[in-house]
C-alpha cells in the first residue's frame, strides 16, 4: 500500500517550471511507494491555511516553490504541535533558492524528487521574532534587504541571480546606517550598523556565503552580522572583501560574526526588516528566539 504525501506547489515560483516537470515529478513519487496529494498555493495566508488544516494527516509534505513558499511552509508547521508534523522534503523552483544551496539540494525538480526519496530527515531550527512570526533562515534590516522584494517579478523571472546583483548594486549610493543596540547570550554590541542579520542559512541572495564550518542547521544556534556604517569607499570595499572570502577576523570591529541562540535589538527609530526575503515589518525594538531542531528536513 502507497504511503500518503501532501505535495504543496506555487504555480507562481521559478518561471511557472512546474509545467514542465511536475507530471514527472508525480511519477517518481507514486513508483518510490507514495500516493501524492497535490495543493496548489501562492499566497502566504493560503499556504499556512492548508498547512494548518492538512499536513498533520501525511507523515511526509513536499514543497514545490521558492524560498519564500518553502518559508509559509515552516510557518505553517509550527502552528500544529511538534509531534503532529510531518517530515518537509523541498523541490526548489525559486530565484535565489538559498535554503536549496545550504542543504546541497539539486536545481533539477526530478533530480530534487529522487533525491527526497532517497535522502534522511535532519533537524532544523525555525527563528521567532518578538514570539509571534516565524522565519525560516533570515531576519535582517539595513542595506540590501530590501532588494529581494523591491526586484520586479518579471525581472527577476528574466534574470535570476543577476536581477538581485543589479538592484543591489543600485542601492550602493543611499546607504543608510541605524544607530542600535545589540545583546546576545553572552555579549552586547552598539553602534550605527548599515546591516545586521539573524541567519540559518550560508547563503544569502544567492549572491553571499556564509562559512559552512560555522553554520549548523539544527544547534539551536543562530548566526548573527553586524556591519558598523562604513566612513569611505575603501571601507565598503574591505567588507565586501572580506564577507565574500570568509575572513571574518579580518574584518572585524567593522563586521561582527558571532553565534547565539536568542538576540535582541534596540533603535533609537523604528527600522524596516525582512522576513525571509519579504517585507517583514518596522521595529523600535525586537527579540528574535531560536527554537531548536522544531522541523525535521530531508537532505
Amino acid at each position: 500500500m502507497k504511503k500518503p504525501m501532501m505535495m504543496l506547489v506555487n504555480p507562481a515560483a521559478g518561471r511557472g517550471g512546474f509545467r514542465n516537470s511536475l507530471g514527472s515529478v508525480l511519477h517518481i513519487f507514486w513508483e518510490g511507494g507514495y500516493q501524492p496529494s497535490v495543493f496548489f498555493s501562492d499566497s502566504s495566508e493560503s499556504i499556512a491555511d492548508l498547512i494548518h488544516d492538512h499536513a498533520q494527516n501525511f507523515p511526509i509534505l513536499v514543497c514545490l516553490g521558492g524560498d519564500g513558499t518553502l518559508s509559509n511552509v515552516i510557518s505553517g508547521l509550527m502552528t500544529l504541535p511538534p509531534e503532529r508534523r510531518p517530515v518537509l522534503g523541498y523541490i526548489p523552483m525559486g530565484t535565489a533558492n538559498d535554503i536549496a544551496a545550504t542543504l546541497a539540494l539539486p536545481r533539477d525538480p526530478i533530480k530534487a524528487a529522487k533525491h527526497i526519496l532517497n535522502g534522511e530527515p535532519h533537524p532544523f531550527d525555525v527563528g521567532y521574532i518578538n514570539d509571534g512570526d516565524c522565519f525560516a533562515y533570515v531576519a535582517a534590516f539595513g542595506a540590501f534587504t530590501e532588494v529581494s522584494y523591491v526586484t520586479d517579478q518579471n525581472t527577476k523571472q528574466k534574470l535570476g541571480h543577476l536581477a538581485y546583483v543589479l538592484e543591489a548594486l543600485n542601492h550602493l549610493p543611499r546607504l543608510t546606517g541605524f544607530r542600535a543596540s545589540v545583546r546576545l547570550d553572552d555579549c552586547e554590541f552598539d553602534g550605527e550598523f548599515v546591516f545586521g542579520g539573524v541567519f540559518n542559512t550560508t547563503s544569502l541572495g544567492g549572491v553571499l556565503r556564509l562559512n559552512e564550518q560555522l553554520v549548523a542547521l539544527g544547534d539551536g544556534l543562530f548566526e548573527v552580522i553586524l556591519v558598523r556604517t562604513p566612513r569611505s569607499a575603501g571601507d565598503l570595499n574591505k567588507i565586501f572583501a572580506g564577507l565574500l572570502t570568509r575572513d571574518y577576523t579580518a574584518i572585524e570591529p567593522a563586521v561582527i560574526v558571532r553565534q547565539t541562540q536568542n538576540v535582541q535589538f534596540s533603535f533609537d527609530k523604528s527600522v524596516p526588516w525582512t522576513r525571509d526575503g519579504e517585507k517583514g515589518g518596522d521595529f523600535l525594538s525586537l527579540s528574535l528566539k531560536n527554537c531548536p531542531q522544531a522541523i525535521r528536513i530531508i537532505s
